[in-house]
């Protein structure tokens, strides 16, 4: 039987596109199609069409390509493609419960996770799922196991900005109870040295009489007495003002250090926004360079296929963009 149905032949005019299809091998006319499962294949992708159509999904055909059960990697423009089957994708399958079964999810942004749920509900299926992803080059080969690391989404970077600003704020925080500590301290053993001044400088004078001295020797006496507690009296106020206007220099001291430590607190504040909104700047100039180079990463593509009779040839699907994001690059 001679069949004159004819399959589609791709029609993407979008320049990333075509270069994802062209590093992932994908024909843009029919490449190898039993003729068996040409009959299959034309109503699925009349089907499709069909609700793409009516929907306005962003569904689009890419073309012919034979299926493949291993990791495959391909050279990308500036980065390395690593592309496998999701059930094979280490980001997917990590995600399985042991005790519930097969339970993979995927970390996607919210944006292609309301996409995949449109695809859902108008009814598109596919016969299996693919995905590509971006990793730098030469870190893996063609039938490597793929460290889930490179495929997971990177630390945002508005969470590792708040680490580093706690860790900077634990830092100088423990520099101001240093500082504090050590003018308390300091103070502590001025005062408790000028308290024992004190004690010795008001009981180390004892008078001293004697037997059979005259009325007047006693007056005497009690008169140099005298003059000898009020000059300790005034020899001890003086220390203690002495001590005083040194705790004064100390704390004005501590007080103009704590000043300073805030001041410096401020200019790094002032430095640190200034090379965030530098860095900010270079992360969109970078982003406009890369979006001129780079592709689409990660990439999801549908595809359907008819199996055939013969068990040593894989066989050949029809291949579909479905949606793609971009996880933001961390710094090197």
């Amino acid at each position: 039987v001679i069949t004159t149905i004819e399959l589609p032949v791709r029609t993407v005019s979008d320049t990333q596109l075509l270069r994802v299809a062209e590093f992932s091998e994908i024909q843009p006319e029919v490449y190898g199609v039993p003729t068996e499962a040409i009959d299959y294949l034309f109503q699925r992708h009349t089907e499709i069409v069909s609700k793409v159509e009516e929907h306005h999904l962003p569904i689009q055909f890419l073309g012919y390509a034979p299926l493949f059960q291993e990791m495959r990697v391909y050279a990308g423009q500036g980065a390395d493609w690593v592309m496998m089957n999701l059930t094979d994708d280490p980001s997917f399958k990590v995600q399985q419960n042991w005790v519930l079964g097969p339970k993979g999810r995927l970390i996607v942004p919210e944006n292609v996770y309301k996409d995949i749920q449109s695809y859902r509900k108008t009814g598109i299926d596919f016969d299996a799922i693919f995905i590509a992803h971006e990793i730098d080059q030469g870190q893996v080969h063609s039938g490597m196991p793929v460290p889930v690391e490179l495929l997971l989404p990177p630390i945002p970077i508005e969470l590792k900005e708040k680490l580093d600003r706690e860790n900077t704020f634990s830092k100088w925080w423990w520099i101001g109870v240093s500082i504090y500590s050590t003018v308390i301290l300091g103070i502590a053993a001025l005062i408790v040295g000028a308290v024992l001044w004190v004690t010795l400088a008001m009981g180390g004078e004892v008078s001293r009489t004697a037997d059979g001295i005259a009325e007047d020797a006693r007056r005497r006496a009690a008169e140099r007495e005298a003059a000898r507690k009020q000059a300790a009296e005034k020899e001890a106020a003086r220390k203690q003002e002495e001590q005083a206007r040194l705790i004064n220099i100390m704390a004005e001291a501590a007080a103009k250090k704590q000043a300073e430590i805030e001041a410096e607190k401020k200019r790094q504040e002032r430095e640190r926004q200034e090379l965030q909104r530098w860095r900010e700047e270079m992360e969109r100039i970078e982003e406009e360079r890369r979006r001129i180079i780079r592709e689409r990463d990660p990439i999801l593509f549908g595809v359907v296929f008819q199996k055939t009779g013969q068990p040593d040839e894989p066989p050949v699907g029809m291949w579909y963009y479905l949606t793609h994001w971009f996880w933001p690059i961390p710094e090197k």
